[in-house]
């Protein structure tokens, strides 16, 4: 199976791109001249021509309000293909290979049809027909289905990332803040731990992750970097703390109303910051394309 990732081009609100594509899926091949340089101008958006990086792009995308954008940052894998039905029978579909549970399926009919997903489950799915009155006995539906493959393999931050995206597409921005603030302080934990387990004890390393998050940036990226966070990345930093980490604080402990917006700022601050981190984890964001 080959990888995609979904990016957005940054001029996406310009008169450029009204009625015309915000974004697309970049294949793997489309990177090769990509190849670790994520925060250079190497991508060329296919309506406008602009130019930009593979971090920018996915940070749009990430922010997007899309359903059809959200669902590559919520799953893993995607599938698609076209199938011929006899309008009126019970059509099944079989996946390349299982999902991690029932994924979710739309359709787009070919022809005069009236198409829904009948039972789904992690290996299939059913088409349901009818044609409405309108006398068409056969025609094709195309089909694409999003979920989770080597779900064991995905580290806990992206899960939390996930969840998310789930919240989001429920209109739930509320719990999407705490989901998301939750993933950067796990994805912390795990970065810290990695590169501090040669120079600190465990004893120590867990005293650290214990405190306060701001702390943990500070005593830990002093470890690292030779100072803290907030002094490498001064911007992103701010934006988490203020769009993220201090609005999670408010929805936690005194019941905060979260808007469609500020969600859409809390995305982009804790990708930002988590991608300056650590670059490498853009390859998390990647899911796997099939066609069958």
């Amino acid at each position: 199976m080959n990888k995609a990732w979904f990016v957005v081009c940054p001029r996406w609100k310009s008169r450029d791109h009204v009625n015309k594509p915000h974004g697309w899926a970049l294949p793997q091949k489309s990177l090769l001249t990509v190849e670790n340089r994520y925060f250079d101008p190497l991508i060329k958006c296919i309506v406008c021509g602009y130019e930009f990086s593979l971090q920018q792009g996915l940070k749009e995308a990430f922010a997007s309000d899309n359903p059809f954008v959200a669902r590559p940052f919520q799953y893993n894998a995607e599938e698609s293909g076209e199938v011929e039905i006899t309008v009126g029978q019970l059509k099944i579909v079989k996946f390349s290979k299982p999902f991690e549970n029932a994924p979710v399926v739309y359709l787009t009919p070919q022809f005069p049809v009236r198409a829904v997903p009948g039972y789904i489950t992690n290996t299939h799915f059913s088409i349901l027909s009818c044609d409405g009155g309108k006398g068409v006995k056969k025609g094709k539906i195309s089909w694409v289905v999003y979920g989770n493959r080597d779900y064991d393999k995905v580290p806990l931050w992206r899960r939390l990332i996930s969840n998310a995206k789930r919240h989001q597409l429920e209109k739930d921005y509320r719990a999407e803040i705490i989901e998301l603030e939750s993933a950067f302080e796990v994805f912390i934990s795990d970065f810290l731990r990695n590169h501090l387990t040669s120079k600190l004890r465990e004893g120590t390393i867990n005293w650290l992750l214990r405190r306060s998050i701001e702390e943990v940036l500070r005593i830990g990226f002093i470890e690292i970097a030779g100072k803290p966070l907030s002094e490498i990345y001064p911007e992103a930093y701010r934006e988490w703390k203020k769009r993220v980490k201090e609005l999670r604080d408010s929805v936690v402990h005194r019941g905060a109303f979260v808007n469609r917006e500020q969600a859409q700022r809390a995305r982009k601050a804790v990708f930002e910051l988590m991608t300056k981190i650590d670059p490498k984890i853009i390859d998390h964001f990647a899911f796997q394309v099939n066609k069958i």
